[in-house]
Parts: structure tokens; sequence; C-alpha cells
């Protein structure tokens, strides 16, 4: 008696694959949302924090370019890097679909100027525990 094949399993339906744009097409603000949902997969805890916060980064896409500006020294120094800024490149490109190069670029005086009003509406926040004391070094000699 011949042998006969046994039954396959149904392959499962296929998964949509997330939408790409044509070459140079301008995002829909989106894609650094999905990068940023990425980054603790791809990058270490301080790195990836840095990069998920707006009042330490500001980024736009530009074209075919992510331009990031960080906001303080502190950011600058952890993320302006070439290793950083590669990984953060192959993310956004496998991300998009297509190829996205990083550039690091001065963040502009509006983005600052939120930046600090933000800063200063979360300090202000804090003021409502107790546990929480600010001190002023501007008086000590």
């Amino acid at each position: 008696m011949p042998e006969t094949a046994p039954d396959a399993a149904p392959s499962p339906p296929e998964q949509p694959s997330e939408p790409t744009m044509a070459e140079g097409q301008q995002d829909d603000g989106t894609l650094w949302e999905r990068v940023r949902t990425r980054l603790r997969d791809r990058f270490p805890i301080g790195i990836a924090t840095i990069l998920a916060d707006d009042l330490q980064v500001s980024v736009r896409l530009i074209g075919d370019t992510l331009a990031l500006a960080t906001l303080n020294d502190f950011a600058r120094n952890m993320v302006d890097h070439p290793d950083v800024l590669a990984r953060l490149g192959a993310l956004a490109s496998e991300t998009a679909g297509r190829s996205i190069r990083v550039q690091t670029t001065a963040p502009d005086a509006p983005e600052l100027q939120r930046s600090a009003s933000e800063i200063n509406d979360r300090l202000e926040a804090l003021r409502q525990f107790d546990i929480v004391q600010f001190i002023d070094h501007s008086t000590e000699d």
C-alpha cells in the first residue's frame, strides 16, 4: 500500500506588513513614534530613555533624514556617538521600510523655549510632594 503524505497543517493567515513610503515621501508624523516604541529593544535603557524623552531630544523627519536635536549637554553626550546614530538609523530604516539616515542638528529656539517651560511645569508639579526638597544654590558663596 503506498504511503500517503500527512495532511499539511493550514498555514497561518499572513500578517499585514507596516505600510512603507516611496523614496522621498514625507512621513505622516508617525515614524518617530513607531521608532520610539522599539528603542528599549535595541538600546541600553539609559540611551533609550533619553531618546524617548521630548525634554531631552527633538526629532523631525526631513525627506529621508531623521534630524535629531539634543536639547541639553547631557543628552548630547549620551547619544551623539557614531555607533548610537548608526543603530538609530538602522532602526528607523527598518521601521520605515526604506533607507533613513540620522543627522544631529542644533535645536530650534522655540523647541528650547518649550522645553524650558515644560521643565518648569514639571518642577512645579513636584512641589506638591512633601518629600521633595528644592535647594537654591544661587545664594551660596
